[in-house]
C-alpha cells in the first residue's frame, strides 16, 4: 500500500511498482524528458469516465480522462491518484495497470512557458474506485476551472468517437488508445 496524504492509502498491482518512482528521480534518470503527466482511467459498469475541458482553459472543450502534470515530489502513480481526486472528487482504491504511454514535444509555438519546452511523457493507469462496480452514480465533483462536463461512455462510443449526438473531440489521439487498452485490461481482470 502507498499513502498519499491527504488521500487514504491505495493499493497497486505488482506490475506497476516501477511507476512508484519519484518524479525528480525519474527525470534525473531520463534527462531527455522535461516533464511527466499521469492520468486515471475509471471504468464502471462497462463505461469509462470522460471529462470535457473548460471553454476558457488550454485545449478548450476537448475530451480526456482525469489527469495532469506531476509534481516533482510525488511518484508517477501518485500523480494519477491526486489528479483523479482534484479533477473529479473520486478516491482511487487500487491502481490496476499502466495502459498507455505516450510522448510529445512542447515548443514555443504553443505560447507555453519556456520551462515547459521539451519532451513530455504521459502515463495512463486503469484505476479502481471502491463501489464503482455496484453503481454508475458515483458522485463526480468537477473542478470548474478545468472541466465543464463529464460523461460515462461505452467502449463502442470510444471507438466511434461519439456518445449519442456528442462528438468526442479528444485532447490527443493517444487518449482513445489508452482507454481501449483499459477496457481490454478490465476484461482480462474479470471486471
Amino acid at each position: 500500500m502507498t499513502n498519499l496524504s491527504p488521500y487514504r492509502p491505495y493499493r497497486i498491482q505488482p506490475s506497476i511498482e516501477a511507476f512508484e518512482v519519484p518524479i525528480h528521480k525519474y527525470l534525473h534518470q531520463q534527462p531527455e524528458i522535461c516533464g511527466i503527466l499521469s492520468a486515471a482511467i475509471v471504468i464502471c459498469k462497462n463505461r469509462v469516465l470522460l471529462v470535457q475541458r473548460a471553454a476558457d482553459d488550454d485545449f478548450p472543450n476537448l475530451w480526456e480522462v482525469p489527469g495532469g502534470t506531476a509534481d516533482k515530489d510525488e511518484t508517477i502513480v501518485q500523480c494519477a491518484v491526486r489528479e483523479l481526486y482534484e479533477e473529479v472528487g473520486l478516491v482511487a482504491s487500487t491502481v490496476v495497470a499502466m495502459v498507455g504511454e505516450a510522448g510529445w514535444t512542447a515548443s514555443d509555438s504553443g505560447g507555453s512557458d519556456s520551462r515547459e519546452w521539451g519532451t513530455w511523457k504521459v502515463f495512463c493507469f486503469l484505476v479502481m474506485i471502491d463501489g464503482a462496480n455496484e453503481e454508475l452514480n458515483l458522485r463526480i465533483q468537477l473542478n470548474p476551472r478545468e472541466h465543464q462536463a463529464y460523461l460515462w461512455v461505452t467502449e463502442t462510443d470510444v471507438r466511434r468517437g461519439f456518445h449519442g449526438n456528442t462528438r468526442l473531440n479528444w485532447i490527443s489521439s493517444n487518449q482513445p488508445q489508452a482507454i481501449l487498452a483499459a477496457f481490454e485490461s478490465a476484461r482480462l481482470s474479470g471486471w
